[in-house]
């Protein structure tokens, strides 16, 4: 396919640390950063570091096999668009999706660098994920367009740690010629120079052999030259094939270009302007490539007249370390994280473009700057100790930065000592999060949209409740005292029957919608209790069986395997579920059986509780199958025709995620027109049956003296028609405020309290009367609501509350609940 293109990027230094004399192999693979070597041929990866197969997931040498085309996911009409994209926006780096060991892909920001490796022309290429901040970018755009979801918002920490290059600006090796000089000084006064260089050759020689450095004599008025084996060794060659040697051959073998630089080093040391001589220079090898050399002398002797005479120095080979210093420095310039290095003032000593540009600078501009320049938050007087913790201990942190501009912009900071050539210095890398930090903001903006969204649907939920079920109160508590009066028809009583039956409609359609908003809100909790199993089963059966019977059904209860078996299971749910399922198969069966199945499969821990309900009805067609748990999905009425209704479309949606709460499952097999049987299985726990002691609570419930606070008047009349013909003795509060004076001016047994009044609600007039202190304020009271939210419910135990009775409410009930509080309380 021609030349390759290879189009990767260059992530932040997150860890590195690498001495002066570090080969460019250790500094590549111990590197954390993801890199590979790439042969711009034909893409082929030649070498990847151990961040690059952590990052990609692939053991060691697996990588290798590959070619950037199979991780590269764009096509190569994409790479080009993006190419062109990133020269338009003027970008310096590529975006590209690479596709991971796993089969997952992550969105990376790709840079390049040429490199010379071994002889070969190849693609240096660094790595940065940035899946972490197009997530977040699609996760804002989520909360935008839905703001009824509930939002769990993960916020990932950025993980950025970026460490010194040590040794970058160490060149060379430390030679001891400083030993050397005070030789010479010293005897310098007493001997000729002639004779000084005769005599102190051989012990220089001696000296300098362990140091392996090429040493040199230069006899500056004569152009008389002394090299010794290492110095010839170092381009090499023997010192006898350079035979005879003078200035000259030095100035043969060094590059052009440097010997400029260095006859103004050297006119320096003549004039005296400097001390020392010290140059980086090229030589020629003897197989013609060029080698780096620290150049370094001094002038040991002077003419009478004053004129230079004796100058001597050494010759140190630092090829690889001049050539790791120029790829690192590359690598630092193309680093997307602003490097810099101060010393204890806060100056830059060292800094790269990006941190330049991050700041609005130039790169001259920026290398004389002081900390308090940009750092919008440190002070002069806090440097010094500011910059003594980050030395010791270092330091990852969030600040803001001024721009040269003026404008503020937030960065994260790593910061950590260094040490260079004996001196502390504070080493930071910085990246911008401005734009970060505002989608974080906008993000929490938006999640609290969601959840104010969600409060409104939550309070919408409870006040639908509220109105639809005091009504539903009254018209439920009418019916039982017109069924229980006498003198009543049949036509009468079936009419009283039908409208219970409504009722009972209204409120199963109501439980419904507020079931499955607790579960879309993950608010709705499973609650085991102990349960007789062909006990809770069978009330199922006995509560369809009258509406069964009215169609000419065959209604049947099989449960032997669970016959006296008492377990641990959420009764109310397990009850709502099967109490969905016959109540569906009662509605579309017309005619043949319904059949409740139950059975019980041990298993290691606990037991396995099989239920089916097998009817003989309208069946579904095998693509109903798939939709029929989904929410809304509803028999067509085509089929239903039949029935007047086909409900919310709620039922099976709400019983399957309740047997998945369970830890269950939930499926149907169906032949149209013949029939469908829906199965559950649910975990249960076994346990004993619960030492049982028959009471009446009409023989132990003593007549009560009561205040019934209740703003609805229906309500009033209903609730305090029930109380009283079963003997109690009720006095009737319009409100919280009300309740309040009429309790401080009479004594009662138990307070039936409304939460939900004008004036002053009950929940404030339950904190009054708690709060009252004394015996009288430990009066049992019931909390009277048509709010059936679970929160809302455990609000009114807190605010002083002994119990909770939910709308409307039958005698029974009603009953139950006077006699459990008054006995709990007395």
């Amino acid at each position: 396919m021609g030349r390759f293109v290879v189009c990767l990027c260059l992530i932040f230094f997150s860890s590195f640390s690498v001495q002066a004399d570090l080969p460019f192999e250790d500094y590549f693979e111990k590197n954390v950063d993801v890199m590979m070597l790439i042969d711009p041929e034909d893409g082929q990866i030649i070498d990847a570091n151990k961040a690059a197969h952590v990052f990609y997931g692939y053991s060691d040498g697996e990588l290798e096999k590959l070619k950037i085309q199979q991780i590269n996911q764009f096509t190569p009409e994409q790479i080009t668009q993006e190419i062109a994209l990133a020269k338009k926006q003027e970008r310096n780096f590529f975006v590209f999706r690479h596709k991971i060991a796993d089969g997952t892909t992550k969105t990376v920001e790709v840079r390049t660098q040429p490199i010379d490796y071994e002889g070969r022309k190849l693609i240096l290429s660094v790595v940065r994920n940035i899946s972490e901040k197009r997530a977040l970018q699609g996760v804002l755009w989520h909360y935008q367009n839905r703001l009824e979801e509930m939002v769990k918002l993960q916020a990932d920490e950025l993980n950025a740690q970026n460490q010194i290059i040590v040794g970058i600006l160490i060149l060379g090796l430390l030679i001891t010629f400083g030993l050397l000089t005070a030789l010479y000084v010293s005897k310098i006064r007493l001997m000729k120079a002639s004779d000084i260089m005769e005599a102190e050759r051989n012990s220089f020689a001696n000296i300098i052999e362990g140091t392996r450095v090429g040493t040199w004599e230069w006899n500056i008025q004569t152009g008389e030259t002394h090299f010794n084996e290492k110095w010839a060794d170092i381009i090499g060659y023997s010192l006898a094939e350079l035979e005879p040697v003078s200035i000259e051959t030095w100035m043969k073998y060094t590059h052009p270009e440097d010997l400029k630089k260095s006859e103004k080093a050297l006119q320096k040391c003549f004039s005296k302007e400097a001390d020392h001589y010290d140059v980086t220079c090229r030589m020629q090898h003897k197989d013609g490539h060029w080698v780096w050399v620290q150049d370094r002398g001094k002038i040991f002797s002077w003419t009478d007249d004053d004129q230079p005479l004796i100058m001597a120095g050494t010759h140190t080979n630092v090829t690889e370390q001049v050539l790791a210093e120029e790829k690192f420095r590359n690598l630092l310039e193309h680093a997307a994280d602003g490097i810099h290095i101060l010393d204890t003032n806060g100056d830059v000593i060292m800094c790269n473009q990006a941190f330049a540009d991050t700041l609005g600078y130039t790169l001259e501009e920026a290398q004389k700057l002081n900390v308090t320049d940009w750092d919008s938050v440190v002070e002069v007087d806090e440097i010094e100790s500011l910059f003594t913790t980050l030395i010791n201990q270092g330091e990852r942190f969030e600040t803001k930065h001024r721009r040269k501009d003026g404008s503020i912009i937030d960065v994260q900071i790593n910061a950590k000592g260094i040490d260079l050539n004996g001196e502390q210095y504070l080493y930071a890398s910085q990246r911008e999060i401005t734009e970060l930090k505002e989608l974080q903001y906008q993000l929490e903006e938006q999640v609290e949209l969601s959840k104010a969204a969600s409060r409104a649907k939550s309070s919408f939920l409870a006040n639908m409740s509220h109105e639809i079920r005091t009504p539903m109160s009254g018209i439920k508590g009418i019916v039982e005292l017109l069924l229980s009066s006498k003198g009543l028809n049949e036509y009468q009583r079936d009419l009283l029957y039908d409208l219970d039956t409504s009722s009972d409609a209204l409120l199963t359609l109501l439980n419904d919608i507020l079931d499955f908003s607790k579960i879309e809100a993950e608010k709705l909790e499973i609650i085991p209790s102990l349960i007789s199993l062909d006990g809770t089963l069978h009330s199922v059966t006995k509560l369809f069986a009258p509406a069964a019977a009215k169609k000419g059904l065959n209604i049947t209860f099989e449960a032997d395997g669970v016959k006296g078996i008492y377990a641990l299971v959420d009764g109310l749910r397990l009850r709502q579920i099967v109490s969905n399922l016959m109540g569906n198969a009662v509605k579309f069966t017309q005619k043949g059986h319904i059949r409740l199945n139950a059975s019980l499969e041990k298993a290691d821990v606990g037991a396995v509780l099989h239920v089916s309900v097998e009817d003989t009805g309208i069946g579904l067609e095998p693509e109903e199958t798939n939709d029929i748990f989904n929410p809304f999905s509803q028999i067509s009425a085509k089929k239903n025709k039949d029935n007047k209704s086909s409900g919310t479309g709620l039922g099976l949606a709400i019983s399957s995620q309740l047997v998945r709460m369970m830890g269950g499952n939930i499926s149907v097999e169906s032949e149209l027109g013949k029939g469908s049987v829906f199965k559950i299985d649910v975990p249960v726990t076994l346990a004993d049956a619960p030492v049982c002691r028959a009471t009446n609570i009409r023989d132990t419930l003593p007549l009560l003296k009561i205040l019934f606070a209740e703003d609805n008047a229906i309500n009033q009349k209903v609730i305090g028609k029930m109380l009283e013909q079963h003997g109690h003795q009720v006095t009737i509060a319009n409100n919280g405020d009300e309740a309040i004076n009429v309790f401080s001016e009479n004594d009662f047994d138990l307070i039936l309290m409304d939460m939900q009044m004008p004036v002053m609600d009950g929940e404030e007039a339950m904190t009054h009367i708690r709060l009252m202190g004394g015996p009288k304020s430990q009066i049992p009271i019931i909390a009277f609501t048509a709010d059936a939210i679970k929160e809302h419910r455990e609000d009114y135990l807190l605010a002083g509350a002994d119990d909770v009775l939910i709308k409307p409410v039958k005698w029974e009930t009603l009953e139950a609940k006077l006699f459990k509080v008054y006995n709990m309380m007395t």
